[in-house]
């Protein structure tokens, strides 16, 4: 790895090294978001860009499935030209119907909700007895 990051191309920009402001800017500038992988564990920089409201294009793969819904939350594509047709109708103004849709499916999957829903999850299974796990507040 060390070696493939010191002989890459000078034009390659690995998000990793951005500070968090940068990477946030970079999202809530963008026209669009696309993401071309063929394999995804958590989808967390998916749920990145749908956070900051960017019209979304995924590949049509199965760990999509039941979560972000086509046409609603993100397009997903399925090849190349897919990919190409899609970006293009979200250049010409049609993106916001599934911006704002998938904002909200960030908000379900954020550390906020997230929270709730496993505490909930230890007061059913009684690890928590009858007090609260978490006490963040929002």
């Amino acid at each position: 790895m060390k070696r493939a990051l010191r002989s890459c191309p000078g034009n390659i920009l690995f998000a990793g090294y951005l500070e968090p402001q940068e990477l946030k800017e970079a999202y809530c500038g963008a026209d669009a978001f696309a993401f071309f992988s063929f394999e995804e564990t958590e989808g967390i920089v998916v749920l990145e860009a749908l956070s900051c409201e960017v019209p979304v294009v995924v590949r049509d793969i199965p760990v999509y499935n039941g979560w972000l819904e086509n046409g609603v939350h993100v397009r997903k594509a399925s090849d190349t030209n897919a990919f190409r047709k899609m970006l293009e109708e979200i250049f010409a103004g049609g993106g916001q119907k599934t911006a704002v849709a998938g904002r909200k499916v960030a908000e379900e999957h954020g550390i906020y909700a997230t929270r709730i829903r496993l505490n909930e999850i230890y007061q059913a299974e009684r690890l928590g007895g009858s007090e609260e796990i978490c006490t963040l507040q929002s």
